[in-house]
């Protein structure tokens, strides 16, 4: 079975795409509310929840788990993959992050425009990390603004649309002197459900590009390659994991993800 974590509602973008590609797969969502926002945690603190969360995914029948989440897989891919895995020594389990397919598609789509003015929207951790300023300056771009859009994911999760608003005319004035990217980078899941406010707001012209599409591309290509996960189908209906009661993350599955036949769950994480 297929797992997914991210910290709130942001990792339904890439779970609808997701679905799309493999439409008869089983799947549990773990959305982690009680650690919301983890954009603002420390490096540590991400990593030990992220493993919290893959230990309860994994107990729970998941072979496979994509981190749809880019502060997840910025702050902890390569320690999950290098030690985490290797130390707990669970057999046939696997963890991928949406983090080399966005690098990929970016690369892939703007490879003649390296030059032109890009944007690039993060939280706090992900931009700390500096994993997208190394990986695409390294890959030539060296027009990118990079920049923190603090709370914004909190807004998204809100459903606060005039805050979202606020935070990203801010970006706009201060990090861009009012000057119109040709491509925005959305490098959190939460952002492309704004989409239309950000393209409002900076270029309506500008190429999006986030996660979605091509992480569902690259995972199906990954299945097919790598037979050993025999991921169940057609187990209905599927499951969305809650670290904390909400009517709020409970509205918003039901608004963003794009099926009705799943059940929502309460699941107690300790803060380890």
């Amino acid at each position: 079975m297929l797992g997914i974590y991210d910290s709130g509602i942001g990792g339904v973008t890439v779970l609808n795409e997701i679905k799309k590609e493999l439409p008869d797969l089983s799947f549990q969502y773990l959305a982690d509310k009680d650690f919301f926002p983890l954009g603002e945690k420390s490096i540590d603190e991400i990593q030990r929840r992220v493993t919290l969360a893959s230990s309860f995914l994994f107990q729970n029948g998941c072979d496979l788990i994509v981190l749809a989440c880019n502060t997840a897989g910025v702050n902890s891919i390569r320690y999950l993959q290098n030690v985490w895995l290797r130390e707990k020594k669970f057999k046939n389990k696997q963890i991928l992050s949406i983090t080399k397919p966005f690098t990929e598609e970016i690369e892939k789509k703007l490879a003649k425009n390296k030059k032109a003015l890009g944007l690039l929207l993060a939280t706090r951790a992900t931009y700390r990390s500096a994993f997208y300023q190394y990986e695409l300056t390294h890959c030539g771009f060296g027009n990118i603004v990079f920049a923190k859009a603090e709370n914004l994911a909190g807004a998204i999760e809100e459903n606060d649309f005039k805050k979202s608003e606020r935070i990203l005319r801010e970006i706009f004035k201060n990090d861009l002197n009012f000057k119109q990217p040709n491509f925005i980078l959305l490098a959190c899941t939460h952002y492309p459900l704004i989409q239309n406010q950000i393209k409002q707001i900076f270029n309506q012209r500008a190429l999006i590009i986030d996660p979605a599409k091509p992480t569902a591309r690259k995972l199906k290509l990954y299945l097919e390659r790598h037979q050993e996960y025999k991921l169940p189908k057609n187990q209905k209906p599927d499951i969305f994991w809650i670290s904390k009661n909400s009517d709020e993350i409970k509205a918003n599955i039901g608004k963003f993800y794009q099926s009705d036949n799943y059940k929502i769950k309460k699941v107690d994480l300790p803060f380890g």
